[in-house]
């Protein structure tokens, strides 16, 4: 069983925003904790993203003391609580994908900070807990297993190797290497027992009573080529490359990475330069 080195932590806590790199990780039952706990949505309760709007990568959050602050270029910052509301009004229901989801609206204040930044109106949302939204059980199966805004599934996992391969291919084409951060993953791991693109064959990744199964490759789509640092569009590779020995019929796309499941252990806290114990099938 390969031992792996978790050498990258990070999470977004508002969908398709600019994420925060972590020492330490706390792993709930909806995936680590403050992930994607907020999404942004238009006037029609639907969500946004960096597809249609690639500037939000620039609208960067930080956690402290109970608080969530946002900034962004030419904007002041804006503070709002990261505790639930204490007698909240009535979810209203947003769509991600084809799920109906209850939020929370974080008032008139964050929807004008961010309808000005993004020049477009929309509605800054939270989770509404205890809600569960339940991952999809063509692939989860009967897991109960939840997440909040993400796609569909609680953690995503990279493999350093699998950049690197990616990166050399990139460089064979006469294209720039890309950072790992266009794929906008929770946990990126290395190890030599682990080679590129060897993470479709993981079952699991476990340590110390925490069990992640793989579930989903994540399909791939225009994300990955926004440059996180100018939220700028910057063409068609990485995807380009990718779609010549990347492509899987299961999902109808590209893939990097893979989308786990909370089997056991929530309550665990990862920590960057740990190990984990990959099961593979290959």
């Amino acid at each position: 069983m390969p031992t792996l080195t978790i050498t990258d932590l990070s999470i977004y806590p508002i969908k398709s925003c600019a994420g925060i790199t972590l020492e330490t990780a706390l792993v709930t039952a909806h995936g680590l904790q403050y992930d994607r706990h907020w999404v942004i949505v238009d006037h029609q309760q639907h969500f946004l993203t960096q597809r249609q709007h690639p500037r939000m990568a620039l609208i960067q959050p930080s956690l402290s003391k109970q608080q969530l602050q946002l900034s962004a270029p030419g904007m002041s910052p804006l503070v709002l609580s990261t505790e639930p509301p204490k007698q909240p009004d009535s979810p209203c229901n947003v769509t991600v994908w084809r799920d109906s989801i209850p939020a929370w609206d974080e008032g008139n204040q964050a929807a004008q900070w961010l309808s000005e930044f993004l020049a477009q109106p929309v509605r800054l949302m939270r989770y509404a807990e205890p809600y569960q939204r339940a991952c999809d059980p063509q692939w989860a199966g009967d897991s109960k297993a939840y997440t909040h805004f993400a796609d569909g599934y609680p953690i995503l996992v990279v493999n350093t190797a699998s950049l690197a391969e990616l990166n050399q291919r990139l460089a064979a084409n006469g294209s720039t290497a890309i950072p790992m951060n266009r794929f906008r993953a929770n946990i990126v791991v290395s190890g030599d027992e682990l080679g590129a693109f060897e993470e479709d064959y993981l079952e699991t990744l476990s340590s110390m009573g925490l069990v992640l199964r793989a579930v989903k490759p994540c399909a791939r789509c225009s994300v990955p080529s926004v440059d996180q640092q100018t939220g700028v569009h910057t063409g068609p590779e990485p995807t380009a490359t990718l779609t010549h020995f990347r492509h899987d019929p299961r999902v109808q796309g590209v893939t990097f990475g893979q989308n786990l499941i909370i089997e056991a252990g929530a309550g665990t806290t990862l920590t960057v330069g740990s190990t984990l114990h990959a099961a593979l099938n290959f």
